[in-house]
C-alpha cells in the first residue's frame, strides 16, 4: 500500500497523533494487501509496542515518502530488531524494518460498512491462494508458449520427463497415476 492519501504532511501528522497514543483512521490506497485491504477501505489504526507485534499482524510503517500497512511474516527475531513484511498480494517480501520505522498496528478494516478480519487463518490462506493464483498467473505468462507448444506435439498436457509432480488430493474418481 503506497502512502495513503498522497499528501506529503500525512505521514508526519499519522506519526504524532499514533505517537500520542491516539487511534486513526484513513483510507488506504494500492493493491498490495488484496483481498484483505482493497483500494479505498478504511483503515483502523492504533499505536503499538514494537514488542508485541507478532506474526500476522498487519502493522502501518513508514519508509521514505510514503506509509505502508503490509503483514508481519517474520517479527523482530534479527539482531537489530528488523522485522520483515510483506503485502498479502505479493510473492517477495519487503526490505527488513526496524523498530522506529512502525507507527502502528491496523486493528479493523471498514469495507461498505462493514468491518473486516485482518488475521487469522481464513485471511491467511486467502492471502496464500491469491499468491499462488498470481505465481500461476505470472508462470503462464512467461511460460504459456511453451505450454501450448507441448499440447500441440503430444495431444496432451503430460509433463516432459525428469518432471516432480505434487498430487496435493485425489478427487472423486480420479486414479492416483493421474
Amino acid at each position: 500500500m503506497s502512502e495513503a492519501t498522497g499528501r506529503p504532511q500525512f505521514q508526519p501528522v499519522l506519526r504524532t497523533l499514533l505517537g500520542d497514543g491516539l487511534t486513526v483512521r484513513f483510507r488506504a490506497s494500492g493493491c498490495s494487501m488484496l483481498p484483505t485491504i482493497c483500494d479505498g477501505d478504511t483503515l483502523v489504526v492504533e499505536p503499538v509496542d514494537p514488542a508485541s507485534i507478532r506474526r500476522d499482524d498487519v502493522i502501518v510503517v513508514e519508509t521514505p515518502g510514503s506509509v505502508r500497512a503490509h503483514r508481519v511474516v517474520s517479527e523482530g527475531d534479527r539482531p537489530n530488531g528488523a522485522f520483515i513484511l510483506r503485502g498479502d498480494a505479493l510473492q517477495v517480501p519487503d526490505a527488513p524494518i526496524s523498530p522506529e520505522q512502525i507507527l502502528g498496528r491496523v486493528a479493523e478494516v471498514k469495507r461498505d460498512g462493514r468491518r473486516r478480519t485482518v488475521c487469522g487463518p481464513l485471511v491467511r490462506a486467502r492471502a496464500f491462494l491469491r499468491r499462488s493464483l498470481v505465481a500461476v498467473r505470472d508462470f503462464l505468462r512467461m511460460h504459456g508458449d511453451g505450454l501450448k507448444g507441448l499440447v500441440a506435439e503430444t495431444g496432451s498436457v503430460s509433463p516432459p520427463k525428469n518432471t516432480t509432480i505434487a498430487c496435493i488430493r485425489k478427487l472423486p474418481g480420479q486414479s492416483r497415476e493421474s
